[in-house]
């Protein structure tokens, strides 16, 4: 038995059958598309710390000690490119932390760049 309900639910995630379609959309990420629009709107930028999910307080607070709150969300991010899907919150909000020490155009460019070359690889197994 999962020694936490997170445990569980991931289980439960492994055995579910992925369509072709399904596992495209994955694989490609065009299910962050609709992100844009609020890129668009001002609410996003294309280089921040993700948003938050509800149930990820920790990591908010975290945000808040390194000043990373106060950065817009983005589609990608230091964490991203560096192995987000499995990382601990701690270290997720390093990377936030360090992103907002060191905004700037050219930093925001590599980290573009670099995602271009992390959505080439096999996507994770959900």
């Amino acid at each position: 038995m999962p020694e936490n309900i997170g445990d569980f639910e991931s289980a439960r995630a492994h055995a579910l059958p992925i369509t072709r379609v399904g596992g495209f959309i994955r694989r490609t990420n065009i299910d962050e598309l609709p992100q844009l629009i609020n890129v668009l709107r001002g609410d996003m930028s294309m280089v921040g710390p993700r948003p938050p999910i509800p149930s990820q307080v920790g990591l908010c607070r975290l945000r808040e000690q390194n000043g990373s709150v106060h950065c817009l969300p983005g589609l990608t991010g230091l964490a991203q490119i560096n192995g987000y899907d499995g990382m601990p919150d701690e270290e997720k909000a390093q990377w936030d932390g360090k992103y907002a020490a060191t905004m700037s155009f050219f930093n925001d460019l590599k980290i573009v760049l670099r995602t271009f070359g992390y959505l080439k690889k096999k996507p994770p197994v959900y």
